[in-house]
């Protein structure tokens, strides 16, 4: 019988253990449904730089990826998380969040890849971004008709009959008794007809349809009892969405500014940047407004329903901003 000696029986020892390590590391590795990749500083695959959850969904085996380049890093230089799409053996794209950690290795720095795959979570934002921008344009294709049945039924009646208590009350102007009822009467339906016009232009506004967001903010500014400086450079007119959206934006900061900044001035600015509009609203007030109540909030949710930001500056004593980046879809 051969008798190994102490330095080759602790060589074969160490061998041993570190194939042991090995093997149980590609267990761990083989087990995580992460997607693992190991390359070099050029981006090539190197030998057992492949998982099974990468082999399953690439479709490759690691002996085909091995010596591959992974397409889309660029080295040290790549920032240490981005998403990558990824073509798979069958030909679909999958969505992929990497991360990366640099690895001493005996030949230099290697690259560990770990990889989730958020194809699934992309598609389920898009489809509920896309379900909000709809509940968005039913509930304006929703005003627009509200406001078209108020001025086309309810006002035009209460205007004929205004007119004709008018008439009404020329001819019995000798009757001091009833022509004195007649005049209240024809005063208490010509403020109703008033509110009711106000109602329907809340709603939506009419003059936002017919003549575009232009003259309904000018519309705006001449009601106001502040100063209101408005400035619209567009060469067309937005999508209805969008041109809704920054219409009631630009209303909600005008009176907000009239009601609670105490500002004497607001200056409104509407433009087309990188096929989004921004729109921006500053006053001169006191600051210190906060998008926690009804009307901001919930404009603030209708613009990042249609994909876009909305930010409010209002330091105490610095006037308040709102902005708005909203797509051109």
């Amino acid at each position: 019988m051969q008798v190994t000696n102490g330095p080759e029986r602790r060589l074969a020892e160490c061998e041993a253990r570190l194939e042991q390590e090995r093997r149980f590391g590609h267990s761990v590795t083989d087990a995580t449904t992460s997607l693992l990749l190991l390359v070099d500083s050029a981006g090539t695959i190197v030998p057992g730089g492949v998982n099974v959850a990468m082999e399953r969904l690439s479709g490759w085996s690691e002996d085909e990826l091995v010596g591959s380049r992974f397409e889309g890093w660029h080295g040290s230089d790549d920032p240490p998380a981005f998403e990558l799409p990824y073509v798979t053996r069958a030909g679909e794209t999958r969505a992929i969040e990497w991360t990366v950690r640099p690895l001493q290795w005996r030949e230099g720095v290697l690259y560990l890849l770990c990889g989730t795959d958020v194809t699934e979570w992309r598609r389920q934002e898009e489809r509920l971004r896309e379900s909000r921008a709809r509940i968005v344009e039913a509930g304006d294709n929703e005003r627009r008709r509200l406001e078209r049945n108020l001025h086309d039924g309810a006002q035009q009646r209460l205007v004929s009959v205004l007119l004709a208590l008018r008439l009404i009350e020329a001819t019995v102007a000798d009757q001091e008794p009833v022509a004195a009822r007649l005049g209240e009467a024809r005063a208490e339906l010509a403020e109703a007809l008033e509110e009711l016009r106000e109602l329907a232009h809340g709603l939506h506004p009419a003059l936002l349809t017919t003549h575009g967001l232009g003259l309904a903010l000018t519309g705006i500014a001449s009601r106001a009892a502040i100063q209101v400086d408005v400035s619209v450079e567009l060469a067309e007119r937005p999508p209805p969405s969008v041109e809704a959206a920054a219409y009631y934006i630009a209303a909600e900061a005008i009176a907000n500014a009239q009601k609670h900044s105490r500002a004497t001035r607001v200056r409104v600015s509407v433009s087309r940047s990188d096929e989004r509009l921004e729109l921006d609203v500053s006053d001169d007030g006191v600051g210190g407004a906060r998008a926690n109540g009804s009307g901001l909030l919930g404009l603030s949710d209708r613009v990042e329903a249609l994909g876009g930001s909305f930010e409010l500056a209002s330091p105490p004593g610095g006037g308040t901003r709102i902005s708005a980046r909203i797509p051109w879809l």
